[in-house]
């Protein structure tokens, strides 16, 4: 009797072990499309530019979002027009571009893209696109290290 009691007893121990968790997958969010193809279009809006001491210079500019061949890359095309002509920005770059949360980011971490520099970009859910960067700027025998922030809205 005491072999039958303690092998129901093992068995009900063992059998507790092979409780599975829920389903999490409940929360998945699912993209019908890739996100370079999701994200394309021109974004206007704002750009500021600071120095470590004090804002530079403001102006209004564009950024361009086009698909290109290959998936999750974008050429990013940045445009920026400023009172001292040195600092304006006109370049097309590829980036990588993932979905993040309801919206997108974008980055080229090499800086011998033609921007120069390095650069980030997000869009969140409501499109709204911010993109920054750092650029050293020669003007006349100095240079200057700018940082560049960009903020607008799809068209």
């Amino acid at each position: 009797m005491k072999k039958i009691i303690f092998s129901l007893a093992a068995m009900l121990a063992l059998s507790c072990s092979f409780i599975s968790c829920g389903n999490d997958d409940d929360n998945d969010i699912t993209f019908s499309t890739t996100p370079e193809k999701a994200a394309a279009g021109t974004y206007s809006g704002n750009w500021t530019i600071s120095s470590d001491t004090e804002t530079v210079g403001e102006g209004e500019g564009t950024i361009t979002i086009a698909p290109t061949s290959t998936p999750y890359n974008a050429d990013i095309t940045i445009e920026g027009s400023f009172s001292t002509t040195s600092l304006n920005v006109n370049a097309t770059s590829i980036a990588n571009i993932s979905h993040a949360n309801n919206g997108f980011v974008f980055n080229n971490n090499n800086d011998k893209n033609p921007l120069g520099t390095s650069f980030t970009g997000k869009i969140d859910e409501s499109g709204v696109i911010g993109v920054n960067f750092v650029k050293e700027v020669r003007v006349g025998r100095k240079q200057y290290k700018y940082y560049y922030t960009f903020l607008g809205k799809k068209n």
